[in-house]
């Protein structure tokens, strides 16, 4: 009976209309209030999952595992970023020194 009654609730209609008023939000905290992007983003993904009729201990969990795995790629990308960016640094200055 469970299944049947959240299969029901999931009206397309609703998780679109979720989808842009979410964003909107998102939008409007950004551009307008001037609010940081990473705090407009987490608010918009709670208000979408709010007006989409999850359970907020499901919102919850739903964007601490977004996040966890955007973040996983992102970090190591930023962190082989920095290595190499240092390595090129180094490299550069021991290079200007030598040429000096």
């Amino acid at each position: 009976m469970n299944t049947e009654m959240a299969a029901l609730e999931l009206d397309p209609v609703r998780l679109i209309a979720a989808a842009v008023i979410g964003l909107a939000i998102m939008l409007v905290l950004i551009i307008k209030c001037k609010i940081q992007a990473m705090i407009a983003i987490l608010i918009g993904a709670i208000a979408i999952g709010l007006i989409a009729g999850m359970p907020v201990e499901y919102i919850v969990t739903a964007v601490n595992d977004g996040i966890g795995n955007t973040l996983k790629g992102i970090a190591l990308l930023v962190g082989l970023g920095s290595m190499f960016g240092a390595i090129l640094e180094f490299r550069k200055d021991g290079i200007e020194k030598w040429n000096n």
